[in-house]
């Protein structure tokens, strides 16, 4: 179903966000640190619009967190 589909893509978002920032730590070169760094932000800006085209209503706080990405 739609929401279902919906439901696994923020996951896969919002779980990506932390797991990046913490594989970017890791590395040792700095172009290694900018690419997992870029690919927390892309994550963190999908989620916002996975929140933003919800299928089910959001709280307002949420929203308005998601809207300081």
């Amino acid at each position: 179903s739609l929401y279902s589909g919906w439901v696994d893509q923020i996951e896969r978002a919002v779980v990506s966000v932390p797991a990046n920032i913490a594989e970017a730590r890791a590395r040792a070169r700095l172009a290694g640190i900018a690419q997992y760094m870029l690919v927390s932000r892309a994550s963190a800006y999908e989620t916002k619009t996975l929140l933003l085209v919800s299928p089910v209503p959001v709280p307002e706080d949420l929203l308005k967190l998601a809207g300081e990405v």
